[in-house]
């Protein structure tokens, strides 16, 4: 499905958008573009066309609830912040996993947590 309205960047420009990966790999290797060297070809769920992105951007964002299974498992994760633990599920805050400071001064994962997500 092809949509009119074409993804676009932070600054409302239109991202570059092919409909095949072969089509956005070979313009990733194409000497004439100066811009997308080393990007990787993804398919946009939201467009469902190929974009190339670089790949750092592709990586989803480590969360304390993951960071705490790499821990049980004997992998190392980020370090822990001592007595700074989301208000809603409970998971230590880490060095370099973001979180979010509420009005009222309580912390909480950035990414959803809690009783809700086992509904």
């Amino acid at each position: 499905m092809i949509t009119a309205a074409h993804c676009k960047r932070s600054n409302g420009t239109e991202r570059a958008w092919f409909f095949t990966r072969d089509e956005a790999e070979a313009f990733a290797v194409d000497p004439a573009n100066v811009n997308y060297h080393g990007d990787v070809a993804h398919l946009c769920a939201r467009c469902d066309l190929w974009h190339l992105s670089r790949p750092e951007w592709l990586e989803p964002p480590l969360t304390p609830t993951d960071a705490q299974l790499l821990e049980d498992m004997g992998i190392a994760a980020p370090a822990k912040f001592a007595d700074f633990k989301c208000k809603v599920c409970g998971s230590p805050m880490r060095k370099g996993i973001c979180y979010l400071i509420m009005p009222d001064g309580s912390t909480r994962c950035e990414t959803p947590c809690g009783p809700e997500l086992t509904r």
